[in-house]
């Protein structure tokens, strides 16, 4: 996925935050501790900060949804996150975006913090950002 595409999909979503533009997905894909993963369904783009990994955004287009293409999209980016010495994973994701927070707890994050009103969206209806983290562990199987 080019980050012009990743724009196009990332303005069709209504997430609460602005939405970004090529250019911004080009520097950040080309930052020195850029984390993403990309592929024609999908990405997640984040950062490393100093020996953790932040979550930016993990997106799937539409056509692609209910395949578990998430959860591979987020596998990867946690074996990413292993392999740069990572430890910990941390993210924020609106409490409205009930879709996200399943597929964060069902792979293990867990909520850390409360944001209150953090996102405001179009509409000017404001929601909380939940804050969650991983810690990851590095197994004979994740070590390759």
């Amino acid at each position: 996925m080019t980050p012009a595409e990743m724009a196009q999909l990332h303005r069709s979503e209504p997430t609460g935050q602005r939405a970004w533009s090529e250019a911004e997905f080009s520097t950040m894909l080309s930052a020195s501790n850029a984390l993403s993963v990309t592929c024609d369904a999908g990405f997640a783009v984040g950062q490393v900060i100093v020996n953790e990994a932040e979550l930016f955004l993990i997106m799937t287009k539409p056509e692609h949804r209910k395949q578990g293409i998430g959860h591979r999209i987020l596998a990867t980016f946690e074996q990413r996150a292993l392999q740069n010495n990572i430890r910990r994973i941390i993210l924020e994701v609106a409490y409205s975006n009930v879709a996200a927070r399943a597929l964060y707890t069902s792979n293990g994050y867990q909520q850390i913090a409360v944001r209150k009103n953090y996102y405001t969206f179009p509409n000017g209806r404001r929601v909380d950002a939940i804050v969650m983290e991983k810690h990851l562990k590095k197994t004979a199987e994740n070590t390759g």
